[in-house]
């Protein structure tokens, strides 16, 4: 019973977010748009690296942050090291005008996610004790309670060990995706997920806007994003 409270509760915070936005990029200089597996990326190409930017997802929550998929090329003849310290963002336009947009590092996204294991952790204890009280009080009848409460351990044990799992898959996911820092051999792609801070929207039914820099082997390849509302 309280997995469906819960289940439900989550429900109905998700179903008050409807509105959703798309990426789409402003080629530059040496840039390129570009389709990749059905969303609009951008290639940037300079003289010794080249950089593919795209969403990660078609659509994404008003307000959530921005997650970009970046691919990087060295196509230098000597190694060239990425460092996630050096890739900036900043809102463009509106009141928020140049404001620098945290980049998340993997550290602190794994950081996150084990906060976010220990909330879990609680809710799923307050649930199994309010599981377990319930039963104990189901019935006069001793076999019938006894049943009842063993019922009720296999369920406590279910949620317990399923919110463990998908706390290990989260984790493993943050692990193979996220973009850190590392040495590109020539000839060599890397890449990774980067994720940054939302713009703030003045008026959530106007696009927004922001830049993100990448600097590799000296050279700065400046992404320029902008955000549009869709699904109203």
């Amino acid at each position: 019973m309280f997995k469906l409270l819960i289940a439900a509760a989550a429900t109905t915070m998700l179903a008050g977010c409807v509105t959703t936005q798309k990426a789409s990029f402003q080629p530059g200089l040496g840039q390129q748009a570009i389709i990749r597996d059905g969303r609009p990326s951008i290639q940037s190409r300079l003289a010794r690296s080249t950089a593919v930017v795209a969403p990660a997802s078609r659509a994404a929550q008003i307000g959530a942050r921005p997650t970009l998929v970046v691919g990087l090329f060295n196509q230098s003849p000597q190694p060239i090291t990425f460092q996630l310290d050096s890739v900036r963002a900043w809102q463009v336009g509106g009141p928020q005008d140049g404001k620098p947009l945290k980049v998340y590092s993997y550290e602190e996204l794994v950081q996150e996610e084990r906060g976010r294991q220990v909330a879990a952790a609680l809710l799923v204890g307050v649930a199994a004790a309010a599981n377990s009280y319930a039963a104990s009080r189901s019935s006069y009848n001793p076999y019938i309670n006894t049943w009842n409460q063993h019922v009720a351990a296999a369920e406590n044990a279910d949620m317990i060990a399923g919110t463990a799992a998908r706390g290990e898959a989260n984790l493993a996911a943050l692990e193979q995706t996220i973009i850190k820092d590392n040495t590109i051999m020539p000839g060599e792609w890397y890449g990774g997920v980067l994720q940054i801070n939302a713009p703030a929207y003045a008026d959530a039914a106007k696009p927004t806007a922001y830049h993100v820099a990448i600097e590799l082997g000296g050279e700065t390849h400046q992404i320029d994003v902008v955000q549009t509302p869709i699904g109203q």
